[in-house]
């Protein structure tokens, strides 16, 4: 399983030297192009931060989630530096074949998320869809009783105006209400074959109206995608020697 996965990554970690990230979606163009965009935007090479890309199928037992687990730990010892922060982009990219409003398939899930956690010890956020209504993430409501902290994504305005709130939707030991805002900033990054420039988008902040957790509990999880994410403690030396196996 693991020779299906292709990491674009930078692992010398000169800019941030105690964290190495890996975020989890299929990598494309468009991906290549982002970190290109983030990288020339804030003047940064040689970050701890890898794209791994492939099949990932984290309903069908734990063989996938202890694959991409030795996939990190083999960047770690490259790097140098333990992984802090593994990004599941999307749990329906990494869902496989199960079904998401399935309580025995989302249980599944919930267990690969867990041995992804246990092998590599890092946080685990899972990015999500909401359904129709924009409550709650789609799928089984086991997703909801397993994280320990839920943000959603709220967009308002168009075009230059366009903007984006992130809200704490719910959490076990932080308050609710508004954390950031932030719009995206186009970002030249050169010329295409046909001569036309071509870009890619970086996140900047914005200013947002703050809301506190006493409004939310009609109108929050609004937002088109929600990041559940799961935390069970961090590690901050760094690692070196051979690479573990879960």
């Amino acid at each position: 399983m693991v020779g299906r996965y292709r990491a674009l990554a930078e692992v010398n970690a000169a800019v941030a030297p105690r964290h190495t990230f890996a975020r989890v979606p299929v990598v494309t163009g468009i991906e290549r192009d982002r970190v290109a965009a983030w990288r020339k935007k804030h003047g940064a090479v040689n970050i701890p931060f890898a794209v791994v890309g492939g099949k990932l199928d984290l309903t069908a037992g734990l063989v996938d989630a202890k694959a991409l687990a030795e996939t990190i730990q083999r960047l770690e010892v490259k790097s140098g530096h333990a992984c802090e922060l593994v990004i599941l982009d999307t749990v329906t990219r990494t869902f496989g074949g199960g079904d998401q409003n399935a309580s025995k398939d989302m249980q599944r899930y919930i267990q690969s998320v867990d041995e992804l956690h246990r092998a590599t010890n890092a946080h685990v956020a899972a990015i999500h869809h909401s359904g129709w209504e924009g409550d709650r993430g789609k799928g089984a409501i086991d997703l909801d009783g397993a994280v320990d902290v839920t943000f959603g994504v709220t967009v308002s305005g168009s075009g230059p105006s366009k903007a984006f709130t992130l809200t704490c939707t719910g959490a076990n030991d932080m308050d609710e209400g508004t954390i950031t805002g932030f719009r995206l900033e186009s970002v030249p990054l050169g010329k295409d074959a046909d001569g036309n420039e071509t870009t890619a988008p970086v996140v900047v902040p914005a200013k947002v109206t703050p809301v506190d957790g006493s409004s939310l509990k009609s109108k929050r999880r609004q937002g088109t995608r929600r990041l559940a994410g799961r935390y069970r403690g961090r590690r901050s030396k760094p690692i070196t020697g051979r690479a573990r196996r879960p």
